[in-house]
């Protein structure tokens, strides 16, 4: 069997991903203090390839909808859920809530009722899709784990990068503007990854219905 030529097979990702995140840690750290600072804050660079990132992947789902790409239910689910999941990442609960939406103190706490209705929706919103996206599509992800399908790597490293950073956040194993440099860089990193997963699904559909055939 001759190696693939294509460039989004294999570890390939995944190695261009660890690579970005290596060189924006090293970079932060060289350019100093203020400017790392600068650069991971909500308004930073690396903020705003994060959403960058996620906004490619977004593209990416409704492409397939507007393309008819089967399973185009799925796609589009895929597509509300990383909206909501960019919009985590830019904060955009700011506009609408005090609290994140995400947080059980926004519905205990002393907020509006109309911060908790808006946070609400979202979230029940949200968990409907997921639960209806996971229902539909467990069954074909286990045959896609089994087949070694590369989107499926893709997803583990993209969930390992994303919840290390929001481990991160919690026993603070780093301190100050070290935590922060690379829990950014991580999410930076996760976000990237999704893109990889995107792309590659498809991909990995045909080639496991190729050896079928």
């Amino acid at each position: 069997m001759k190696p693939s030529l294509n460039p989004l097979t294999g570890w390939k990702p995944v190695y261009i991903t660890l690579a970005c995140m290596l060189v924006i840690i090293i970079g932060l750290f060289a350019a100093g203090t203020s400017t790392a600072s600068a650069k991971t804050a909500d308004d930073g660079l690396v903020q705003m390839l994060t959403v960058v990132f996620l906004g490619t992947a977004i593209v990416i789902a409704l492409l397939h909808v507007v393309g008819r790409t089967p399973p185009i239910v799925t796609w589009a689910e895929v597509g509300y859920m990383l909206l909501i999941y960019a919009m985590r990442e830019m904060d955009f609960h700011r506009i609408y809530t005090a609290e994140h939406v995400t947080r059980w103190k926004l519905y205990t706490g002393p907020f509006p009722l109309k911060d908790k209705i808006i946070g609400g929706f979202f979230v029940v919103t949200a968990l409907a899709v997921f639960l209806h996206l996971l229902a539909v599509n467990l069954r074909p992800f286990l045959n896609h784990l089994k087949a070694k399908a590369p989107y499926v790597r893709y997803l583990v490293i993209w969930a390992i990068l994303l919840f290390g950073a929001q481990m991160l956040e919690k026993p603070r194993i780093f301190k100050g503007l070290t935590e922060r440099v690379i829990e950014e860089t991580m999410e930076m990193g996760a976000a990237m990854m999704m893109v990889f997963v995107l792309l590659t699904f498809p991909m990995s559909i045909r080639n496991i219905f190729r050896r079928r055939s």
